[in-house]
């Protein structure tokens, strides 16, 4: 048989904002130097909730459109 592969143990060190900042154990070979990386477990990791140019453009759509709970858009009048 075949011996099992380890998968290095990673350690948050830190998280800001949409990156954390992890370090990898040492005996993973991969050197304990920290690196940053892309959090894809936080809802944000776009970083779209905290754009000024998304936000504008969110509130002229809710000018324009309003905001309704559900349904077909031929139904509320929201087709150009």
């Amino acid at each position: 048989s075949h011996p099992k592969e380890v998968m290095p143990q990673i350690i948050v060190q830190s998280q800001q904002g949409k990156h954390l900042m992890v370090t990898y154990d040492k005996d993973s070979g991969e050197g304990g130097e920290a690196r940053q990386v892309l959090n894809f477990c936080n809802f944000d990791f776009l970083g779209m909730q905290t754009s000024p140019d998304l936000k504008k453009a969110s509130e002229k759509a809710l000018n324009i459109y309003g905001c309704g709970s559900c349904g077909p858009r031929g139904f509320y009048g929201t087709i150009d």
